[in-house]
């Protein structure tokens, strides 16, 4: 009996391990060679000195859902490969993020470490009352006298965890044009704090962090013109 030939199908889009997708033009005569919209992962990386003189406590903030600007003190350190996207798409989006934070006490005496993230604005203050709240952890690290004075943190989170909500991926106010940050951003904040009233900060703590954004681009820019 005569066989049956097998109908071939187009191939669609494959997604590599870092999510980007790849898609193949559909014939001679097409047009679109780039894809509407690409899922890709950024890294930022930065090695920081965390010290507020004079005080027992010290923070810094990060907002790893802006990705153009993730450090708000230095203003637009986009994140190495935006520039990139940003030329081809004219908004962003991301969806989740991951960290490794590592802290070295420089001091003589103990320091506590926090490390939150929250979809506030915790401030540059003390951290240490926000300890009780969710998605927060802490450690207490020995000074360079003694004992053990590095400890990491490790962090993975959806925006939706963040804010509590699954409305924030269809939230416009949290994706934002390509050459800004979202109206609305999570932020993860390291701080460290010696005790109230007691030793006050000389040389407080060096700090490295590592934060991945699963960023979501899309509606492609006219490059034709």
């Amino acid at each position: 009996m005569p066989r049956h030939k097998k109908k071939q199908r187009g191939r669609k889009g494959r997604r590599n391990r870092n999510g980007l997708t790849h898609y193949r033009p559909q014939g001679l005569g097409s047009s679109t060679i780039l894809p509407p919209e690409a899922h890709v992962w950024l890294k930022f990386v930065d090695c920081i000195s965390l010290l507020n003189a004079g005080a027992s406590n010290a923070t810094r903030r990060f907002k790893p859902t802006a990705s153009y600007d993730v450090d708000p003190t230095l203003g637009s350190t986009s994140t190495a490969g935006f520039a990139e996207m940003a030329a081809v798409f004219q908004y962003y989006r991301v969806e989740r993020y991951r960290y490794v934070i590592r802290v070295a006490n420089r001091e003589t005496f103990p320091l506590q470490v926090v490390v939150m993230d929250s979809n506030t604005d915790p401030g540059t203050g003390v951290i240490t009352p926000f300890i009780g709240n969710a998605n927060t952890k802490f450690k207490m690290i020995s000074g360079t006298q003694g004992g053990p004075n590095m400890c990491s943190f490790r962090g993975k989170h959806t925006v939706a965890q963040i804010v509590g909500s699954s409305e924030v991926e269809f939230d416009d106010n949290f994706a934002s044009l390509t050459n800004t940050v979202p109206v609305n951003v999570v932020w993860t904040t390291v701080g460290i704090d010696s005790g109230i009233g007691a030793n006050t900060l000389n040389n407080g703590a060096l700090v490295t962090i590592e934060i991945w954004m699963h960023v979501r681009f899309y509606e492609r820019k006219n490059l034709s013109t």
